[in-house]
Order: structure tokens, then C-alpha cells, then sequence
């Protein structure tokens, strides 16, 4: 898997958590003390998180670390509908 890869299934993992969550970009960077545009970065593939920001995402959406690299090419339903349950 490449560096891009990566970066873009990171984002889908976030991205997919927050709105699971139903946060806002705007509520989950006030949350962790990032920009919106930071997040949006994220969630996009354009820039991979600090592991400090990446540990604070995961609290704020009650994720673990490893939930964003176990499989990390798998269809982001499965995890979202496990959050919505």
C-alpha cells in the first residue's frame, strides 16, 4: 500500500466516524484544538494527522488506534454501521 493510500483510507476511517458520530468538521476540530481545514485535509487524504491529533480524533469518536489501521482498504460501512447500532 502506498503513502497516498494510506493517507486517503485514514481520512475515510475519520471521516466516516465523525459522521457517525454526527459531528460537524467544525465540532471535531474545536474537540481537538485543530482547524476546520485541518480536518478537512484529513478526511481528504491531503495531509496525514500528528499522532498527537490522531490520538484526540480517536477519543473524540471512540475509536482506538488500531480501528484506523486494521484493514484499512475495507469498505467504511461495516464501521459505520457498527457505530450507528
Amino acid at each position: 500500500m502506498s503513502i497516498e493510500q494510506l493517507k486517503h483510507n485514514i481520512g475515510a476511517q475519520i471521516r466516516a466516524a465523525r459522521d457517525a458520530k454526527r459531528l460537524t468538521q467544525g465540532q471535531l476540530a474545536e474537540a481537538v484544538n485543530r482547524s476546520v481545514e485541518a480536518i478537512s485535509n484529513i478526511e481528504r487524504g491531503a495531509s496525514p494527522p500528528p499522532l498527537d491529533t490522531l490520538s484526540d480524533i480517536c477519543a473524540v469518536c471512540d475509536l482506538t488506534l488500531s480501528d484506523i489501521f486494521d484493514n484499512p482498504a475495507q469498505d467504511q460501512s461495516k464501521h459505520r454501521t457498527e457505530l450507528e447500532m
